[in-house]
């Protein structure tokens, strides 16, 4: 046979943007061979695709899937959208070139396997050698290399300047992770540990990361300045940026600083989901943890990264808050946490102004206003999305004539046994809204992305380059098809430097999509977010189909990819 594989008569979409054209696509050990107007014969196998298309697969360049690739290798909630590449170790959170502490942190959050490596290339043969569902691009985290060398924050990670020694421990950790040939350096510059670094730190390991070919992909610090230090970075390191998960364009002034940037030569993109409110966990986590405490509660995390939405540990947990005395324990824990909160990041501000040193100290959020309820079976009432706007917490307390916000949230979870899911709201006057999404999207240098991890209970883990498709390009016309698909595939693919991924050319891997673009449907909502998508027809990753008909296959052809 000429070809393991013909796909035939589809309408390709290469990539470039260009419009479509109809043509066949032969597939030979695991690459495509040939792409041809004039019909391909001698495959071993045929997909028929007359009056669907054929797109490269899609890349996804900020996600959080790596943190836990050793329990879920397969990572369906992915590929059954049609992606076939991921990008990991996003936000400076990697799970690898770290230290032997850093390990056993990492350790206290997975439950169901080992972590048994230190370095890329450990992890790399470990996850390979189980079968991978998609192809894995590894950054190196920076918060993961300095929580290695200067331990977590309560441990030297609150330092604002690193010893001399330390500096060159952590440019140590940088060359072997890029000589393990990651794709380059993240940062997180809103959590712990980064939080507390200066710029000219990051730049001299990004330094590093450029002169091994990396690129940068950048968490920012947040308020007003924050895009303009990222861009700082990238110019004077100077290396490719891409400013993570940025609706850009609910800031002039950033758009501004964007466009300025790129006429003076300066190579930055931004990605972001196509979803207006964030992270999505259950609400008992506002109960037992939040992300930012010193040491992670367990059951905070259980909270967070949701395995098994009926899992009766969440009633449990609601049944034991019927007892007061437990109530009064776990309030008292809570309100202490928050307030403890609140006066370690004044004191942060306090030292910073007196030192002099120009770090972006954020308020800790209010979680009466920028917590909402996206799914509550006693009270669908208080129910929201991008449409109707999640109830926030503070009007939950008025609703239910609860004394204070503590006390609505345990009256909620117990008559919801514990099934409660809420989001980060997006619920201020200057607050992002579709027309933002819309109009970042509308900008050449957006890239579609979901920020999803494993387990989270938001849609954008579940539909966000289906939502494009059917929002931004059926429904409401303000994308080309070819465009929207430009940006979900050769776009990321040039910022990560591929030359064989990313376009329909032959000598390319066959990373492909087969879907109707008439019929593609993202069914995630914020309510129910784990609903696969309609209208992908096949996906195939390395030239082989793991999503065949709508139905995985259990095919495991991915691969950790090197940079090049």
């Amino acid at each position: 046979m000429d070809f393991d594989l013909i796909v035939k008569s589809g309408e390709v979409i290469d990539g470039t943007g260009n419009p479509w054209y109809r043509a066949d696509v032969g597939v030979k050990d695991g690459k495509i061979a040939a792409v041809s107007r004039m019909g391909l014969e001698g495959g071993e196998r045929l997909i028929e695709a007359k009056g669907l298309m054929v797109s490269p697969g899609f890349i996804n360049p900020h996600g959080h899937i790596g943190r836990l690739l050793h329990e879920d290798n397969v990572v369906l909630q992915s590929v059954m959208q049609g992606v076939t590449v991921e990008c990991v170790g996003n936000c400076g959170m990697a799970v690898y070139t770290m230290s032997e502490e850093y390990r056993r942190f990492l350790q206290g959050f997975s439950e169901a396997t080992p972590v048994d490596w230190l370095t890329l290339e450990e992890w790399r043969e470990k996850m390979e050698a189980r079968g991978i569902g998609l192809n894995i691009v590894p950054f190196l985290g920076f918060g993961t290399i300095r929580a290695s060398v200067m331990g977590q924050e309560g441990e030297g990670g609150e330092r604002f300047k690193p010893a001399k020694e330390e500096v060159e421990q952590m440019k140590a950790l940088v060359v072997d992770g890029m000589g393990d040939r990651a794709f380059g350096l993240t940062v997180g510059l809103s959590y712990q540990v980064q939080r507390n670094a200066s710029t000219e730190e990051i730049i001299a390991l990004a330094k590093l990361a450029a002169r091994h070919g990396g690129v940068f992909m950048a968490h920012a610090r947040g308020g007003d300045k924050s895009t303009q230090e990222f861009i700082e970075i990238c110019e004077k390191t100077p290396i490719p940026g891409c400013l993570s998960h940025a609706t850009l364009a609910a800031n002039r002034l950033s758009v501004a600083q964007f466009r300025d940037a790129r006429e003076r030569g300066v190579e930055v993109l931004f990605d972001l989901y196509p979803w207006i409110h964030g992270s999505g966990k259950n609400l008992g986590f506002w109960l037992f943890g939040h992300q930012l405490m010193k040491k992670r509660d367990p059951k905070a995390w259980r909270f967070w990264n949701i395995k098994n939405l009926d899992d009766p540990f969440f009633e449990e947990t609601a049944e034991r808050l019927k007892d007061d005395a437990e109530w009064g324990a776990v309030k008292a824990e809570a309100i202490e946490r928050m307030r403890m909160l609140v006066k370690e990041n004044e004191e942060r501000r306090r030292i910073l102004e007196e030192k002099g040193i120009n770090l972006t100290v954020p308020p800790i959020w209010d979680v009466r206003e920028r917590v909402g309820i996206a799914y509550s079976p006693s009270h669908p009432e208080f129910e929201g999305d991008d449409t109707k706007l999640p109830t926030a917490l503070r009007e939950v307390m008025e609703v239910l004539g609860s004394k204070d916000v503590w006390e609505a949230v345990r009256e909620l979870f117990i008559a919801d046994k514990g099934k409660t899911l809420v989001v980060n709201t997006s619920i201020k006057p200057r607050g992002r809204r579709e027309k933002h999404v819309i109009a970042s999207y509308r900008m050449p240098e957006s890239i579609v992305s979901s920020d999803a991890s494993l387990y989270i209970t938001h849609p954008r883990a579940w539909g966000s380059w289906p939502k494009v498709l059917q929002r931004y390009v059926r429904e409401l016309n303000v994308l080309r098809l070819e465009d929207a698909i430009r940006k979900m595939t050769s776009l990321p693919a040039q910022f990560l430097g591929f030359v064989d991924r990313g376009l329909i050319r032959p000598g390319m891997w066959a990373d492909l999509v087969v879907f109707d673009p008439k019929r593609v449907t993202n069914k995630a909502t914020y309510r129910d977010p784990r609903q696969y998508p309609e209208g992908i027809i096949k996906v195939l990753v390395n030239g082989e189909v793991v999503v065949d008909e709508g139905e995985y296959t259990g095919a495991l052809p991915g691969k950790i990819l090197r940079r090049s």
